[in-house]
C-alpha cells in the first residue's frame, strides 16, 4: 500500500498527462472494446443483482428442513452481503474523497488545458480522482480472491486490467485508477478482518490467520471440483477435435 501511495504522486507529476495523451491518440480503433470492459465497473451491475439473491437465499435457508442444506444456504448468503459490503463501502470511500477533491479528469484538460483542482468536485468534469469504477473492480476481485486463494494473482491481475480501461477510455488519469485500487484495497482488508472477528463467512484464529469457515471451505471444494471437471471435459474436446 505504501508502494501504492508513493506511485500514485510519481503518476501524478510524470505519467498521466503523458499516458492521457497517449490513450486521446490511439484509442480511437479500440473506443468501443474498451467501453464494452470498461461500464463492467458500474458497481451497480452487482450491488443490484446481490441485492436480490442474497436475501432470497436468507429466505430459503429458513425454509429448508435440512441442517447442512440451511448452514450452506445461509453461509451463501452471508458471502454475497460480504461482496456487496466491500463494493458499496469502496464506493462510497470514492465519491466522500471525489467531493472533497475535485480532480478534473482528461476531458477537461483535452478542452481547456486544466490539470488540476477545483473543490468541492460536484460535477462529474470534476470527480475523476479517485476512479470509483477502478474501485468496484478491485473491490470484486479482491472479494473472490478471498474466497478462492489460489487464484488470487490471476483475479487481481484479471481486476486490474479492467480498471486500466479506465485511462484507455480517457475517463482518468492513471492517479485516478492507482488510487482507486487502493481505495478498494483498504476497505475490502478492513471488512475482511471486520467479518473474520465476528466469525461471520471467514474465521480468525489466534495468531491472526484468517480463512473460510467450514461451509465456506465445503463450497469451495465443490466450486473447485466443478471446474477441474470442466478443465478436463474442455482439453479432451479439443484433443478429440
Amino acid at each position: 500500500m505504501v508502494l501504492l501511495v508513493a506511485f500514485t504522486g510519481v503518476s501524478i507529476f510524470t505519467l498521466d498527462i503523458r499516458l492521457a495523451e497517449s490513450a486521446f491518440l490511439i484509442g480511437a480503433p479500440f473506443d468501443r472494446f474498451f467501453s464494452i470492459m470498461t461500464d463492467a465497473g458500474k458497481s451497480i451491475w452487482y450491488l443490484g443483482p446481490i441485492a436480490v439473491v442474497a436475501p432470497t437465499l436468507f429466505v430459503a435457508s429458513r425454509l429448508t428442513g435440512r441442517k447442512g442444506v440451511s448452514r450452506l444456504l445461509r453461509w451463501f448468503s452471508a458471502s454475497l452481503g460480504f461482496v456487496f459490503a466491500a463494493i458499496f463501502a469502496a464506493g462510497l470511500a470514492i465519491n466522500i474523497i471525489k467531493f472533497f477533491v475535485g480532480r478534473a479528469r482528461p476531458v477537461v484538460y483535452f478542452q481547456d488545458g486544466f490539470f488540476g483542482l477545483n473543490p468541492p468536485g460536484l460535477h462529474y468534469h470534476f470527480q475523476s480522482f479517485p476512479s470509483g469504477h477502478t474501485s468496484t473492480f478491485i473491490a470484486l476481485a479482491l472479494s473472490l480472491a478471498f474466497f478462492f486463494p489460489k487464484h488470487r494473482i490471476a483475479l487481481l491481475v484479471l481486476g486490474s486490467a479492467f480498471a486500466l480501461t479506465r485511462v484507455l477510455v480517457t475517463a482518468h488519469f492513471l492517479s485516478d485508477v492507482i488510487a482507486g485500487g487502493l481505495v478498494a484495497m483498504i476497505t475490502s482488508l478492513g471488512l475482511l478482518r471486520l467479518y473474520a472477528s465476528k466469525g461471520v463467512v471467514f474465521s480468525m484464529d489466534e495468531s491472526g490467520s484468517i480463512f473460510l469457515v467450514k461451509e465456506g471451505r465445503m463450497f469451495s471444494r465443490i466450486i473447485a471440483r466443478r471446474f477441474r471437471r470442466f478443465r478436463q471435459s474442455l482439453r479432451f474436446r479439443i484433443l478429440e477435435g
